[in-house]
């Protein structure tokens, strides 16, 4: 692939073209991870650099006992969880996925930073186009209550770069592209996302949105946020999304991202904090959806970092509500996969989520 011609090589990825920024964590004497990893530097770095997508395939285990068990009251808002936000809350277009952990099925398994509110938490799924959520996929909820992984993706047999400890000579390729080895985990599902977030934002900085075709006077620089509201909102669902095991279903960027011809159409509202709601404020949007289209609303936002260990992360709790022929959904009031009237305000999610298939 070039910047102009669109082909696949082995070792493309998923965004063939884009720039990669990489930052060194590790430690030559100990083999660990160590330098800034979970610190606020490692994500101020990143946008300072000019990084708009930062993936971490890295995390400490939640607490454990002897036997290896999690132990959930020892579990809290980690250091690592609240740099996360903070970095995240400061450099609003920065979008981070974070690989959820392997310490699957069991519950309460998700990794630090990937408990932080604001990184995109990636759960894995099989190989290719089996959407089954493999076994060794951390399972939430985070230490609070809230949804954790937030999306899917494959993790197992993804083709990954092969190296060693050997830094005189790099290695020699073969073929068409470069030594690679199959690899699996949320350590391989995470980039996955990373790397699709990459061309849903190339669709809005190429200029396709709003008309699905290219045009540069539609140029629109997307937060954050709005990278992850539309990767929420097209994934390929599951009967009891929201869950605790693939949060609001599999990338899928087909699904959401509007194209001329395509009939499921994509409208966003991205307003910086600055721009934001007050305490007590509203915002009311009005959609018209063809008939025997699928309507999804996603609400997400940037808030300050949780003050307390064990108690809510949520500090600014924004509340999204749809209403329809008289009838009023609430933000994440699910059943069997879908939205369902009434029921109460989610007070924990910086996320919320209406959809009607």
């Amino acid at each position: 692939a070039t910047p102009t011609e669109p082909n696949h090589d082995r070792g493309d990825g998923m965004a063939p073209n884009a720039q990669i920024l990489f930052q060194d964590i590790g430690n030559d004497e100990t083999g660990c991870l160590s330098g800034q990893i979970g610190r606020f530097d490692l994500y101020d770095q990143a946008a300072r650099a000019g990084a708009f997508i930062l993936n971490n395939s890295f995390g400490a285990s939640p607490p454990s006992d002897d036997q290896g068990n999690f132990v959930p009251e020892e579990n809290g808002y980690f250091f690592s969880d609240f740099q996360a936000d903070l970095g995240l809350y400061r450099h609003e277009d920065l979008l981070v996925t974070d690989s959820a952990g392997n310490s699957g099925p069991v519950p309460n398994s998700i990794g630090h930073a990937s408990n932080a509110k604001h990184v995109l938490s990636v759960g894995a799924t099989e190989h290719g186009g089996d959407a089954t959520i493999a076994q060794f996929s951390s399972v939430g909820p985070a230490h609070d209550g809230r949804l954790k992984p937030e999306i899917v993706a494959p993790g197992v047999q993804i083709f990954s770069a092969f190296g060693d400890d050997d830094d005189s000579n790099p290695l020699p390729a073969f073929g068409n592209g470069p030594i690679a080895l199959p690899k699996q985990g949320t350590s391989m599902a995470a980039p996955t996302v990373a790397g699709g977030t990459a061309l849903l934002r190339q669709y809005f900085m190429d200029g396709f949105y709003p008309s699905g075709v290219r045009n540069s006077d539609d140029r629109l620089i997307p937060s954050g946020a709005l990278m992850k509201a539309t990767l929420l909102n097209g994934t390929r669902t599951y009967p009891d999304t929201p869950a605790m095991n693939s949060g609001w279903g599999r990338i899928w960027l087909d699904n959401n991202l509007y194209f001329a011809g395509d009939n499921r159409q994509l409208r966003v509202w991205d307003l910086p904090n600055l721009s934001g709601l007050s305490t007590g404020e509203e915002h009311v949007f009005n959609v018209s959806v063809e008939a025997g289209q699928e309507f999804r609303a996603t609400l997400v936002w940037r808030d300050p970092p949780g003050a307390g260990f064990a108690g809510p992360a949520l500090v600014n709790d924004l509340d999204l509500e749809v209403t329809r022929d008289g009838e009023v959904f609430r933000g994440n009031v699910f059943s069997g996969g879908r939205s369902m009237a009434g029921g109460s305000f989610d007070r924990l999610n910086p996320t919320e989520q209406v959809l009607f298939p």
